[in-house]
């Protein structure tokens, strides 16, 4: 308890210093020796920099590591913040830090003010950059223009290249699909390339998910390949199984016994969330060619911590010998 009360008395202490001196701030925080203490003050610092400095503030996180990750979660902020006032300078800087400090939520970041000011010249920077950061700053810059003109934004994307097209296009159709999801899946449809219209769909089913599940199912219905097709069924399978049990009703027979088989955990685990009743009822009455040790001791560790005692009650009545030593493990693993 004293060395936790130490640790956050120096980060308000340095927090105010930061305000008041932040030159002395940074001298004072490097004469401390490296741990919890110097980790957790440098953070404060780095926070009050960000808006006062943030050219000083990119040279704390770079010369402090950090093992609880402090660089990552303040770069985003610290371009936010510097990219409201100078884009460019903030560019330069950012093209000096490693993806560990500043990655794709930096980029991302920094793309999405600047794009509020001038969208030409962040969507210019963007496509000077390469892989996931090149992704990361064009889809905030077209989700900003989208919001402006969803119409326009859709014609100006078709002029660019096609891998680009393929990952940004999500930002335009989630924008949309806000306020009709109907006309974003009709927009996906028309995209004629048929990688590209993979690559967005994929996309658009994770933005779905939740909030559209059954348009979610649809699309993936309609994927080919089958690796993307199993893993949006089974990311949509776990949304049906804890929100919607008629959905999951009216999925079922959709699938084939092989994509039921694959699914099967994540449906567990969605119901564990809602009713471990319907867990248990759902797994009873799979064909046992369909069960799966390994699920059902995931599903019983997720038993354990709701309902210990009618998690075991079940596990004792499992008439499978290799089901109840499955479900018995899974249900102790998690007490340790």
């Amino acid at each position: 308890k004293q060395r936790s009360f130490k640790n956050l008395a120096a980060q308000s202490c340095f927090a105010a210093l930061a305000q008041a001196d932040p030159a002395r701030a940074v001298t004072e925080l490097r004469s401390l020796p490296k741990g919890e203490m110097r980790e957790g003050s440098a953070s404060s610092v780095v926070n009050v920099l960000a808006k006062k400095d943030p050219s000083a503030a990119c040279d704390l996180l770079a010369s402090e590591p950090s093992s609880n990750g402090f660089s990552s979660y303040y770069a985003p902020e610290i371009m936010m913040e510097w990219g409201k006032t100078d884009p460019t300078a903030a560019a330069a800087r950012l093209a000096s830090l490693p993806d560990d400090i500043a990655g794709e939520y930096a980029v991302g970041g920094l793309a999405a003010v600047w794009a509020q000011a001038d969208p030409d010249a962040a969507l210019a920077w963007a496509k000077t950059l390469k892989g996931d950061r090149k992704a990361a700053a064009s889809t905030q810059v077209y989700t900003t223009l989208s919001r402006e003109d969803a119409a326009a934004a859709w014609e100006r994307l078709k002029s660019e290249p096609g891998h680009l097209r393929g990952k940004t296009s999500a930002a335009i159709h989630n924008v949309v699909a806000d306020e009709d999801p109907k006309k974003a899946v009709a927009m996906l449809k028309g995209m004629e390339i048929p990688s590209e219209r993979r690559i967005a769909t994929s996309q658009m089913i994770q933005n779905f998910g939740w909030s559209e599940t059954r348009l979610g199912f649809e699309l993936a219905y309609q994927l080919d390949d089958p690796t993307a097709r199993r893993e949006a069924l089974g990311s949509l399978m776990y949304y049906a199984a804890w929100g919607s049990g008629d959905l999951l009703k009216e999925q079922m027979p959709k699938l084939t016994d092989r994509e039921r088989i694959d699914t099967a955990n994540q449906v567990l685990d969605g119901l564990m969330k809602k009713d471990p009743k319907e867990a248990q009822d759902y797994f009873l009455a799979l064909p046992e060619t369909q069960r799966s040790p390994d699920d059902l001791r995931e599903m019983m560790g997720a038993y354990s911590r709701k309902d210990a005692a009618a998690g075991l009650s079940f596990a004792m009545s499992l008439s499978n010998p290799q089901e109840q030593t499955a479900a018995v493990n899974g249900l102790f693993a998690t007490w340790g």
